[in-house]
């Protein structure tokens, strides 16, 4: 790992790290052996923050990851992307406060689609009187891009000494965006329909921290 890290000021600054990782001795899928430790991998990439005061009510941070991580392992006869290669990464926090008792923020999410093993065709067993499902090359295809939109507000009050009570309301996915998480196929694999979380969803959350 390669950091940097410059300050502008005590409430703004930019982090950059740059990485690298060897995976060695992995298990792999051997004719005779059933399995040697002849599998391999690497994981690169770069991890950039920044975060710090736009003017006297407004701070928050961005940040960016770019990986590239493949692996030869299990049953994969060639470099492949692994389930954690998801290429691009990206986080924006705001915050802007109305008084120094009421706030409001956004956080906004981007991803590009995590990798999946895509089902080529199927095969019908006719003893078994079932599909058994052909795959295509391991995570050969990817999921349609991540992108989500939290807005949320924020009182923040003192009931007694050294007490900081904060009350929120949340708006969770406020664009309902439909993330999907899979898919669900047919009985013959002919068909796919997106699989979506249930949190995925538009959700409203209320809550309440103190300390005490």
């Amino acid at each position: 790992i390669l950091g940097y890290d410059y300050k502008l000021n005590d409430e703004t600054d930019l982090r950059l790290e740059v990485y690298t990782k060897d995976y060695t001795y992995l298990p792999l899928e051997h004719t005779t052996l059933n399995y040697d430790n002849n599998g391999y991998g690497f994981a690169r990439g770069i991890d950039l923050v920044a975060k710090g005061k736009l003017s006297s009510n407004i701070d928050g941070w961005i940040s960016y990851g770019y990986i590239s991580s493949k692996r030869k392992w299990m049953d994969e006869p060639q470099l492949t992307a692994s389930d954690y290669d998801i290429t691009h990464n990206i986080t924006v926090i705001a915050t802007y406060s109305i008084t120094p008792a009421w706030q409001i923020g956004t956080n906004i999410k981007y991803a590009t689609g995590r990798p999946f093993t895509p089902v080529q065709r199927a095969e019908f067993l006719l003893q078994k009187q079932i599909y058994r499902p052909i795959y295509a090359a391991g995570n050969s295809a990817r999921y349609p891009d991540y992108k989500r939109v939290d807005i949320r507000f924020t009182h923040i009050t003192s009931y007694f000494t050294n007490n900081v009570t904060v009350f929120f309301v949340e708006a969770l996915n406020i664009l309902n965006i439909e993330n999907m998480f899979g898919y669900n196929y047919s009985s013959d694999y002919s068909q796919r329909t997106p699989l979506k979380s249930y949190f995925g969803r538009r959700t409203v959350v209320f809550g309440v921290q103190m300390s005490l």
